[in-house]
């Protein structure tokens, strides 16, 4: 998700104010709104595959749901049916396999968010267990330790300055909880803007940035933060993608009444977050041609738009490190498969 062009300034700070309990209350900005007059740009990028993982005759990936990129070379995977980590790496290859389904240790139970952590290695939030789970780059375990947290589950985990920062679909959504699992801050949901909003489809990600800063993109929603301790600002997505709201039908018969809870189905937007440097990249869906295989480009520092990539083929997930492009399909078939792709030297990626 990298890209470079003309910056079109797109500064939409949140005015942000502490409560007594040191927590962070938004104030929702223009990424509620349609008003946006700035339209997708797509580069010219011409891409060279570096590797391809997976065939019909692969055993390892069963149904890969993530992937994160491994700062060391390659990429990190958790596989849903087979409850474990794998890393493919630089070339191509599986460089390590660890864990499987149960309760015990060395065991996961429901992971639906991992990050490369401050050591290059993996973090996962195993929310079936009640705990985060820490690999080495080696694939070596480091700890286990308790998800101190009220929560029905984790959607999204990333390491900042002294613990890990989870979007959660409890109250409230985003925390920073530290290296052994408790509670250190909590961030207020912006419930003005929030109002109305079923809490499935307030799904997000998060991506570290550096140091403390981190990023939440909306996956069904028309914008993302950047948080950096009490410093909150927000900023639309390219494409506008309209927050879904809940409609409510009440039918009385007598002492009976019967509530209908409507949930209309948009387009789901920030699909995958990854962080390049200063640049962010939003794996996109939308209503356009080329949806699902569309990243747009972010400058992190003023929240401009770059431009966007069109990467070769429909994917499930896309995200960038150093210069390279990995996909995941699900959409091949019988087997999943994971691509590298490297910008050539000349284009505009």
């Amino acid at each position: 998700m990298i890209r470079r062009a003309e910056v079109i300034a797109l500064l939409l700070p949140l005015s942000i104010a502490c409560n007594p309990e040191g927590s962070v209350e938004v104030e929702p900005g223009n990424i509620w709104s349609e008003a946006n007059d700035v339209r997708r740009r797509f580069a010219s990028v011409v891409f060279d595959t570096l590797w391809t993982y997976g065939s019909i005759d692969d055993t390892v990936l069963q149904m890969p749901g993530e992937i994160v990129p491994a700062p060391h070379g390659g990429v990190y995977v958790f596989d849903l049916a087979a409850s474990r980590a794998v890393h493919i790496d630089e070339a191509g290859r599986v460089a390590w396999v660890w864990g499987r389904r149960g309760q015990g240790p060395g065991e996961f139970m429901d992971v639906r968010a991992l990050s490369e952590d401050h050591d290059g290695g993996i973090v996962l939030a195993d929310h079936g267990n009640g705990r985060i789970v820490r690999l080495d780059p080696d694939g070596n375990l480091v700890r286990e330790v308790p998800l101190l947290i009220e929560a029905s589950y984790v959607d999204g985990i990333a390491a900042v300055e002294g613990g890990y920062a989870l979007y959660t679909n409890g109250e409230p959504s985003l925390m920073i909880v530290n290296e052994d699992g408790r509670e250190k801050a909590r961030l207020a949901n912006p419930s003005v803007a929030w109002e109305g909003i079923h809490w499935m489809q307030r799904t997000g990600d998060v991506v570290s940035w550096s140091g403390d800063a981190w990023v939440l993109g909306f996956e069904v929603g028309n914008g993302w933060y950047v948080i950096r301790g009490d410093s909150i600002a927000a900023y639309p997505y390219v494409e506008h993608t309209s927050f879904p709201v809940m409609t409510v039908t009440v039918a009385t018969e007598g002492a009976t009444t019967t509530t209908t809870q409507r949930l209309p189905r948009v387009p789901y937007s920030g699909s995958t977050l990854s962080v390049r440097g200063d640049t962010l990249g939003v794996f996109f869906e939308g209503r356009s041609p080329d949806r699902n295989r569309t990243l747009d480009l972010y400058d992190l520092t003023t929240g401009a738009y770059i431009h966007s990539v069109a990467t070769p083929r429909a994917s499930d997930v896309v995200l960038a490190e150093d210069g390279t492009i990995y996909l995941l399909s699900r959409r091949s078939g019988l087997y999943s498969i994971v691509t590298a792709l490297k910008p050539r030297k000349g284009g505009n990626s």
